[in-house]
Parts: structure tokens; sequence; C-alpha cells
């Protein structure tokens, strides 16, 4: 269990018409639900962004988490914008971000990797991913772990500072 106190950002990109589709619980709010059992001493804040709330101060978090979302990198909503703007702004002010899904994808865009429909069609599985770069907070030293996958995929390489996958 992480031990120094930490603060985390979980940006929810999931509009607000589709919270209803799991009985009210947000993705924001499954997210801290996962992570608080093994990060007793993490601070989660949840801010919705497709809904237009950001955190004022980017120095005021540690690091951020962007959840998925119903709706594609490509849809021209106003909020996708000022995420992914927001991603720079981190990045500038070097804070760890992590994507899942729609975040992954927003992330991936934003540093010039492409997103785009897979050539397969619909596909659902688990796929190798390879670990080059260890850091200190991995707990368990694995050379690969496995990566969920569904209909899109980042179709060109994109790397970032952060990232022990590349």
């Amino acid at each position: 269990m992480n031990e120094q106190p930490i603060k985390i950002a979980i940006l929810d990109s999931v509009p607000k018409f589709h919270w209803r589709d799991d009985n009210g619980v947000t993705d924001g709010q499954k997210f801290v639900d996962l992570l608080a059992p093994e990060n007793v001493n993490a601070k989660f804040d949840i801010f919705y962004v497709s809904e237009y709330e950001f955190p004022d101060i980017i120095e005021s978090y540690d690091g951020y988490l962007l959840t998925g979302s119903p709706v594609s990198v490509h849809d021209n909503y106003d909020w996708i914008k000022m995420l992914s703007e927001f991603v720079g702004q981190a990045d500038n002010k070097n804070k760890p971000i992590v994507g899942v899904c729609f975040g992954h994808q927003l992330i991936a865009e934003y540093f010039g990797g492409v997103v785009g429909n897979n050539e397969k069609g619909w596909m659902i599985g688990s796929f190798p991913l390879e670990i080059k770069k260890k850091f200190p907070w991995m707990k368990n030293k694995l050379d690969t772990t496995d990566l969920r996958s569904e209909e899109r995929r980042v179709g060109k390489e994109c790397r970032s500072r952060w990232s022990p996958y590349h």
C-alpha cells in the first residue's frame, strides 16, 4: 500500500445523461471505489469534465486519471478540446497522467498518436503489453502485462516521459 499522502484528481468524461446507465454511480466514483482501498493515504477528487468541471490549479494534485466515456475523442464537444488542453498543461507541469479507454485515446492524440477504428471491426480481448521501464512505485516487477482492448486502437506509436509501456 502507498504510505505517502497523495492527491489524485479523477477527470470523469461521462456526460451526465449517461449516469443513469449504472444506477447513478459515476465512472469517477467507480475509480475511487477501486483505488481507495489500496491507497488509504490518498485523497481523490472527482471533476466532471464533460460538465465543464476542471481543477482550478494543476499543481493542487499529484496526478490525474482520465476515465472512459461513451463519446469519441473525435466528437466535436468543447469539453473534449478543453480536456486535451488540460492534458498539455498538466504535462507541462510534469504531472503524471493516466488514461483509461477514452482517456488514453485523448492522451495519445494529444501527444501525436492517431486513434481510429480497428480494421478488423469490433474486438474485445486481452493482449500482451511489454513493459520496458520499471518505476519504483511498481509493486510487481513484470516484463509484460495484459491490456484489455476494444474497438478503437492507437494506430501510431505515442511516447511520453511518464509511460513505462514504450
